[in-house]
Order: structure tokens, then sequence, then C-alpha cells
């Protein structure tokens, strides 16, 4: 491909083994021990140029074996840090180190993770263990491992898509809208351009009839055949709760979202599954629709700029509204057009979450959400708020009372345990359901 051999004549021809996409990246693989441990400089000219993202791994064949890097790996890291396990992924050059601590894995300033590079010449990879036992964290880091051979075949194949010349007969940059507006509820909308068409969000209305509960996916617009990639804002259902039933549908691309919001995400589909199921009605898709999204999943961090079809990039940027939840930059071409869909945000200071971003250079195309955006919504301080949930709870206990608190197990519930926690709260707390698995994936 064109923009392969454009990384190759970038670079030093004696440096570079071979050069291969991997879904929004391109990776470039080298036998020289020197030029990977100091790529960062060297690639900076190219990917300036060609504003791409590059990462340089080394061959295979220049890392220590594994049973050799695990044994100095274990010698590096401090045992503080609590390592739990070392795995390798030899296709792609990469260990994946899982710690209680990460912090004391990557050391101060990068110094133990670059010590990890310079003296085993593998690429390391770091995960925390979650605080609380998450068997949803556990599953996920589980299959995509096991599928390592797929995934790289998969990635492979949508590197191909994004980076290719593709031709259509449009011309335009169009929004389509199949739900969620003028509605609370299955949030789902197309975005068309030259040369991509993506998914943004494709939720449930989970409180609606048969008729109002889908996004309205008969349209003949929609073809998961056309589609380049699904963009998650965030995981709550009524955003993804239909992102399933389009791969058993027969989509087989890739689904963009942040990683705390891929491990939301699976637990709330496989929860809604079961609340469906357990109601008597006929969940719109099986666990298998949800292992599949997890599959074809690429998880993004906020702030990085990566290419999800041949003429938009994608960059997630914090929405102060969830663990994980992000506002979804597009920008379309070479500076053709900036679209801004928000999904759900909160431009307030949380004890969670720091507010959603504003500060973008060009926006021509704002959506954004409007739930409580009425001129009569006005909403008490936050600091109203804590106080008045402090004082009903306090009251009630010292009255020899109970306090019940109904929560979303999402969020919601995490928010209110951190108040409670910063108000050097002294009684007994219990929480039930879902709560732990969500409290679980937040500590991961």
């Amino acid at each position: 491909m064109e923009i392969l051999e454009k990384v190759k004549e970038s670079l030093a021809k004696d440096v570079v083994d071979r050069v291969e996409l991997e879904g929004c990246e391109i990776v470039v693989y080298t036998k020289d021990k020197f030029f990977f441990l100091d790529a960062s400089e060297q690639v900076k000219s190219t990917v300036q140029e060609l504003k791409k993202r590059i990462e340089v791994r080394p061959d295979s064949t220049l890392c220590l074996s594994p049973e050799d890097a695990k044994k100095k790996i274990m010698e590096i890291i401090p045992a503080e840090a609590k390592v739990t396990d070392v795995k390798f992924e030899s296709d792609r050059s990469l260990v994946i180190i899982t710690a209680e601590k990460p912090g004391l894995v990557i050391g101060k300033g990068g110094e133990t993770f670059k010590k990890i590079k310079e003296e085993t010449l593998w690429v390391p990879r770091i995960e925390r263990v979650p605080e609380i036992t998450s068997n949803i964290v556990k599953s996920i880091r589980s299959l995509l491992f096991t599928e390592t051979k797929w995934r790289k075949t998969f990635l492979k194949k949508v590197g191909k898509n994004i980076f290719s010349e593709k031709t259509t007969n449009r011309d335009w940059v169009r929004i389509i809208c199949l739900g969620g507006y003028r509605e609370v509820g299955r949030s789902c909308t197309i975005v068309e351009t030259p040369k991509s068409k993506v998914l943004v969000d494709c939720g449930v209305n989970v409180g609606g009839t048969d008729s109002g509960r889908f996004p309205y996916l008969q349209l003949k617009d929609f073809d998961p055949n056309d589609i380049d990639g699904i963009i998650i804002s965030h995981s709550h259902l009524d955003h993804c709760g239909m992102v399933p039933y389009i791969y058993e549908y027969g989509y087989d691309g890739p689904l963009y979202c942040t990683t705390p919001s891929l491990d939301l995400f699976t637990m709330l589909c496989l929860d809604y599954i079961d609340v469906l199921q357990r109601s008597g009605v006929q969940p719109p898709f099986t666990a298998k629709g949800v292992k599949e999204a997890v599959k074809h999943s690429i998880t993004l961090d906020y702030n990085e700029v990566s290419d999800v079809g041949p003429d938009i990039r994608l960059t997630f940027q914090p929405a102060g509204h969830l663990l994980g939840s992000a506002l979804i930059h597009l920008h379309v071409g070479q500076g053709l057009h900036n679209i801004v869909y928000t999904g759900d945000l909160k431009y307030g200071r949380t004890k969670l979450f720091d507010p959603a971003l504003t500060n973008f250079q060009r926006i021509e195309t704002l959506i954004i959400e409007s739930t409580y955006g009425g001129m009569e919504d006005v909403m008490p301080t936050r600091e109203e708020s804590e106080k008045q949930l402090l004082d009903i709870i306090n009251s009630t206990i010292e009255r020899n009372g109970q306090v019940l608190i109904p929560s979303f197990a999402v969020g919601r519930a995490q928010e209110v345990m951190t108040i409670l926690s910063e108000s050097n709260f002294q009684y007994p707390v219990f929480i039930d359901g879902m709560i732990w698995d969500a409290t679980a994936i937040h500590t991961a």
C-alpha cells in the first residue's frame, strides 16, 4: 500500500525490517536494537509529515526468550508493585504486565518501564489488578489474549480499509439521525463523508414500547456492510445497547471506545439480556453478540488522534459523565469539516470526574445532549446537593433509622460512596447487586 511505502521511504532503509497495519496504527518492525530503543525521535518527523500514528516494535528474533524476559522483568520491578501475571504476545512483540500498583511498574519518570524495554527488548503493556475482583475485566482480558492471532488478522484488515484510497459517488458530509433526537434513549447517528461511513452510538430505549425501543435500523441508509466503524460515547444502554445486535446482524468491523467503556458496556449488555429474560421478554441479541463486539473492539485513550476511515480521524475527549465517557471529535478530510458529538456530558466537577472538555480549536457541527437543558431546568449547586444528602442520612441515623439509597449501579453509586467516604462517614454501608461489579471495574 502507498502509505506503507511512504513510511519505509521516510526512515533509514537499514533499520526497517517490515511495516504493517494494525487497526488505526502503522507498526514498524526492526531488527536494529538501537533504533527500537531510540525510535521516538527518529519517527517524529514521519508522524508529523503523514499525520499518522506510528509505533516501532522489535522483530521477535530481537527479543529475549519469554522465560528469560519474565525473569528479568521480575528482577527489575520492585516487589511492592505486586505483579500478578506476565504474558507475552510474540506475534506483536508485546509483554503484558499485570500489577496491583502499575505506577511502580512504570517508575518515576518512566524509568522502570524504560529499563524493561532496554533489558528485554519487548514492548511493555501495563494493566492494573482491580482492588475488587472483577470477573468482567478478567474475562475481557482473557478473551483478547486468547484471540491474539485472530486479532492480528482482524486489525490488519481494519488497517487496509482505513488506509485504502477508497472512492465513492458521495461528495458530501451528511448526518443521518436513527434515534435519540427529541427523545431520551436509543441514541444512534450515521456520519457519512465522501470516503467513509461510521455509526456513532447505537442504543436502546430501555423503557420504550416495541415500536420505540430500537433505532431506525430498517432505513436503506443503514447497511452493516458499508459501515467503516462503530464509535460509542459511553456505556449506558441508551447509547450502546444495540451494538451486539449489529454484530449478530452481520457487521464484522471495529468498535471504537475507551477501555473503561468496553468493560462497562460488556457488563451492562449481559445484564440487559438477563433482565429481559427474567421478565419473559426476548432480548434483541445474545451473549454471542456481546462477545463479538469485545473481539472486534479497538480501545483508545483520551486525546489520541486515530484514523477510523479513509477520510475520518477520531479523537475522544473527557465528557465528565461516566467512567470512560467521551466527547467524540470527528475531523473529516484535510480540514474539510469538524464534528463534535457529545453524548451525555457534564460541565461541572464531581468527586469522580473532571468537567467535560470545551477547548476545541474548530467545530463546524456540534451535536449536544440537552436532557436537562430546558429553561426551567435549574439545578441546585453541587455543594447544596451533597450537604442535603448528608443531612438526611445523618438525621435518619440519629433517630435510629436506616437509609436506603436506590441508585444506578454505574457512576451514581460510586459517586455517592465517594461522598460518604470523604465526609468521614462512621456508619456501616452495605452495597448490593451490580454495584459490586461496577465498582470493581472502577478500581481497574
